[in-house]
């Protein structure tokens, strides 16, 4: 579904109702109405993949001081902190994937053809 169309350099960009995931870019946007294909497919970041990004590397940065840890046990009442923590860490690293795949964070856009139809004619 196209959301809204506005103008860009002399081109009508659609900007679609939903996410494009990775890989889909330069797909066809189709009218459903006609068969026609009316657009190129794109997508635009948000900043949430930056911070999924952040987030990894330091899951990994923690993964690895805890290693270094690993012959330590700090017991607190019969409670390993020490093990408490590897635990989190492994349970947060096994989401990290899922969350960062149902959290599509590209903004699906599409760049009219008949204007990219022209533009490939004058190569």
């Amino acid at each position: 579904m196209v959301s809204s169309i506005y103008r860009k350099c002399e081109i009508n960009v659609y900007q679609l109702d939903g996410s494009v995931n990775t890989g889909n870019s330069g797909g066809p946007l189709v009218d459903v109405a006609t068969g026609r294909i009316i657009g190129i497919v794109s997508r635009k970041e948000n900043g949430l993949n930056e911070l999924f990004n952040e987030l990894k590397q330091a899951m990994k940065k923690n993964c690895e001081i805890m290693q270094g840890l690993s012959d330590y046990h700090i017991a607190i009442g019969g409670f390993d902190a020490v093990q408490a923590i590897r635990a989190s860490l492994d349970n947060i690293n096994a989401l990290i994937p899922h969350i960062e795949r149902s959290a599509n964070v590209g903004i699906g856009y599409a760049f009219e053809i008949k204007q990219i139809k022209k533009d490939i004619s004058l190569v």
